[in-house]
């Protein structure tokens, strides 16, 4: 199958068992098998079954998809098993596991992988909550601690105007350092100041500078208030893993996913405190194929998902379809890196032969762009869409250039 860095083709077509699982938001078709009378096949319109396709019909093969059981993706368990479509593979009850997954040492134990094809990460998904109008809001376009800065910077500007007071001059009083150094305050709240021609030159030279900062920070104060007043407020609370700790929401992972893993098994930080709230049942486990119940769920507004990245923006765009409104936040954190890839049988002839460089690289672009051409995910994520193409014209076109490299070695 593979010799020589060279890929090969089957000489004779074979039907190889390809371990799938439909994830929830994916449009699925069963459709009669043209290369096995008699008999369904499952035509999934997502980027994962593109790939396989196309790795099939240039390698000369068919395949028949057979989803695991339980659901999962697949991890070691605590008595020695191996579940989901890992578990598959390991038991040698399919010849290819299309996850994508993600490479961890764990299953490095129980499959080989392909060459990487994406690489994702873990984010939180959240339902926004509603606009907001609020009695405070005029302190909103600056932060708190900018705030706490600037009336820092007052005092301090207030201080130095009053200091030179201790100088034996009959010129400097305190009575008239005070009113000098309360023009500091006069200039923050935008008024005028008194004549300054009995100033020494350090007093005009302290209240220009603390004019030119109340230049620029009213400047930008009043660009944000107006951009707030023009926008209502919508919170996005979940930013990062801590905003979980934080607020009493339940927890949504995918069972047997790799991100599920790693909180699983984390023995200190963020994630052994998130993998702790299971103790006061506040983690759900669905499974990946279960993602239009977990959408549901968020919709309500009490609960957070914890997934690869693309995996939330599905469901983000899944909703858009149906709606033609974004009500879900995507936090800003990324966490746990997801190097991705096909998983086959150890030392299987199949896995390197899959892994191929020139396959690998037109794979990657299926996987991206197909990605994109799904669920207007174009116009959610404000993609160039003069770069999309219809999906099976690209299919057919990635397939042609598969076929092509073959040729060329």
């Amino acid at each position: 199958m593979y010799i020589a860095n060279k890929p090969a083709k089957f000489v004779h077509r074979p039907r190889l068992i390809v371990s799938r699982l439909v994830v929830g938001t994916e449009k699925t078709e069963t459709v009669e098998d043209p290369d096995h009378p008699g008999e369904e096949k499952i035509i999934g319109y997502n980027a994962e079954n593109a790939l396989i396709e196309a790795i099939a019909k240039s390698m000369n093969f068919t395949i028949k998809f057979i989803p695991p059981e339980d659901e999962e993706w697949g991890y070691l368990t605590s008595d020695g098993v191996w579940t989901g479509m890992i578990g598959m593979v390991y038991r040698e009850e399919a010849d290819i596991a299309l996850g994508l997954f993600t490479m961890t040492p764990e299953r490095a134990t129980a499959v080989d992988f392909t060459d990487h094809v994406s690489i994702n990460y873990a984010r939180i998904l959240a339902a926004r909550g509603s606009p907001e109008v609020t009695l405070w809001g005029f302190l909103q376009p600056l932060t708190t601690n900018v705030w706490i800065g600037i009336l820092a910077a007052l005092a301090v500007y207030m201080l130095v105007m009053v200091m030179p007071s201790c100088i034996n001059d009959k010129t400097l009083t305190r009575p008239r350092l005070m009113r000098s150094s309360f023009h500091c305050v006069r200039v923050f709240l935008q008024q005028d100041v008194d004549e300054g021609s009995s100033w020494w030159w350090w007093e005009r030279v302290v209240l220009g500078v603390w004019m030119l900062m109340m230049l620029v920070l009213t400047r930008s104060y009043s660009g944000n208030l107006m951009a707030l007043l023009s926008v209502r407020l919508i919170p996005e609370p979940f930013q990062a893993l801590e905003d979980l700790l934080e607020h009493p929401v339940q927890i949504i992972m995918v069972k047997g996913s790799a991100e599920e893993q790693a909180f699983r098994t984390a023995r200190s930080g963020i994630k052994q405190k998130i993998w702790n709230l299971k103790k006061e049942n506040r983690i759900m486990r669905f499974g990946i194929a279960q993602l239009e119940v977990v959408e549901a769920i968020l919709l309500e507004g009490k609960s957070a998902l914890i997934s690869l990245d693309v995996y939330l923006k599905k469901i983000m765009a899944s909703e858009f379809t149906k709606t033609g409104k974004c009500v879900f936040s995507l936090g800003n954190m990324r966490y746990i890196p997801a190097v991705e890839a096909m998983a086959g049988h150890k030392d299987s002839p199949l896995v390197p032969a899959v892994g191929h460089k020139r396959m690998v690289k037109w794979t990657r672009k299926l996987s991206y762009f197909i990605h994109l051409a799904l669920f207007n995910a174009y116009t959610l994520y404000k993609k160039n869409t003069t770069r999309l193409m219809n999906l099976l014209e690209f299919r057919e076109d990635i397939c042609h250039k598969l076929l092509a490299s073959w040729g060329k070695e």
